[in-house]
């Protein structure tokens, strides 16, 4: 399952959360983002995850791809000038026990 997403100038983002589900359903268990824009392409919309409360700015550079454990809470700020475009997924499995 993939998700192609576009965030513009005015001002989207997407809240701090996780990417897991208590469903029963098969579990999310990895996240990815793949940087579509070029970094000048947009002011903001850093990715963010959240190891620890102060949170740390993945690498924007078109065509990097970054993984996480799905359970990390992370955001995407604002964009407040021009396009930002990624491409995002899940490798899924059996729940957790």
């Amino acid at each position: 399952m993939l998700q192609f997403t576009k965030y513009d100038s005015s001002g989207e983002h997407y809240s701090k959360h996780t990417d897991m589900s208590y469903e029963k359903i098969p579990q999310r268990k990895l996240s990815f983002s793949i940087q579509l824009s070029e970094p000048t392409d947009y002011v903001g919309g850093d990715l963010i995850i959240y190891l620890n409360s102060h949170g740390t700015v993945l690498n924007r550079d078109q065509g990097i791809m970054s993984a996480f454990h799905s359970y990390t809470l992370h955001e995407v700020v604002p964009v407040t000038s021009g396009v930002r475009y990624s491409l995002v997924g899940w490798v899924l499995g059996p729940n957790y026990k």
